[in-house]
């Protein structure tokens, strides 16, 4: 695993689910992928599956989080989601209530097949970015399948599969 900055960002991120928007969101059975937020480079998605509510948080100094919660008593009510970003922990919030907290360092041994993550490219790990030699790119994708030390990844910003190494993530 990488890690890009000591000093990382710190930022808070706020949006709503609205039922009236999201119907599924009133039905504990459901799953739902909710649009994914980008603002200042930081990108969030969100999803329920279930009474399982995940948020994942993308961004090239950060890395990746991934917030996990039980949402049981929010379904089927207007929800607030507050992300806070402090130092090496990462919090959120709905309606005002802590609901989950992570540490940097928690990201990889809670890693699972649909997590988004971010990972760290060279040249010729992918076949539609052409990357320079000595160069490193970081890029956004999501965990399709885990084998050991290896995961396969979908790059969705340039539509490939790939099977690359787990310490390649970036945290």
């Amino acid at each position: 695993m990488n890690t890009i900055s000591n000093s990382l960002p710190e930022f808070t991120v706020t949006f709503w689910i609205r039922v009236a928007q999201n119907k599924s969101w009133s039905n504990p059975a459901s799953s739902i992928r909710f649009p994914p937020i980008t603002t200042n480079g930081i990108m969030i998605y969100s999803a329920k599956y279930n009474n399982k509510f995940k948020v994942f948080i993308l961004h090239p100094e950060y890395g990746y989080r991934k917030l996990v919660v039980n949402v049981s008593k929010y379904i089927g009510k207007d929800t607030f989601v507050a992300i806070t970003a402090k130092g090496k922990e990462t919090k959120l919030y709905l309606n005002v209530d802590l609901v989950s907290t992570v540490q940097r360092e928690d990201v990889v041994s809670s890693l699972e097949i649909g997590d988004f993550v971010m990972v760290k490219i060279c040249q010729g790990d992918l076949k539609n970015v052409n990357i320079p030699t000595k160069v490193e790119v970081i890029q956004p994708a999501e965990v399709q399948s885990l084998n050991g030390e290896t995961a396969t990844f979908y790059f969705f910003q340039s539509n490939e599969i790939v099977v690359l190494p787990i310490n390649k993530l970036i945290s």
